[in-house]
Order: C-alpha cells, then structure tokens, then sequence
C-alpha cells in the first residue's frame, strides 16, 4: 500500500513540473521546484532504464541481474532522498 502511495504522490509531484508562465526571472522557490523536479525526474529515468534492463534480459535474467537492480535502485533514491532534495532556505518570519 506504501508504495502505491508514493507512487501516486510522485505522480502529481511531476504533473507540476514545468508549469509557470515567463514573467521575469524565477524566485528562490521556484528555483527550488525546478531542482526537486529535475531531481525526481533523473530518478524516474534510472528507474526506468532498470526496469527496461530487467525487461531485456527476459526468462534468462539471473540472481546477479536481479541484486544488480537493486542496488542500482536503492542508490538512486538514496542519492534522490538522502542528498538531492535539500531543504529550501526560507527567510525567518516574525
């Protein structure tokens, strides 16, 4: 169930992305989504390329090509959670 949720959550994180018109240079919070949204777009990509390798390799897929996988996914989100989607800076309110 977690993982449909998060699945679910990732998607309309990235049906938000690219939105927005032109009107001058971006601020510092969309600077930030325009970051978290090409971050969440690399993982999809590398998630999607294990997929396709695990697919390619067929009813021949071994063991290696399965723990393969999963450390190349699990170092991706690590990469993904643990360094590429840093806090934004907001400025203290009073």
């Amino acid at each position: 169930m977690n993982r449909r949720l998060a699945v679910v959550a990732l998607t309309f994180t990235l049906a938000g992305c690219g939105g927005g018109g032109d009107n001058g240079p971006p601020s510092a919070s969309e600077d930030y989504a325009n970051t978290v949204c090409g971050d969440l777009s690399t993982w999809v990509a590398d998630q999607k390329a294990t997929l396709k390798s695990l697919e390619d390799a067929g009813p021949s897929i071994s063991r290696e090509d399965l723990r393969a996988a999963d450390v190349r996914v699990r170092d991706s989100t690590q990469v993904l959670f643990l360094v590429g989607l840093e806090p934004l800076d907001v400025p203290a309110s009073d």
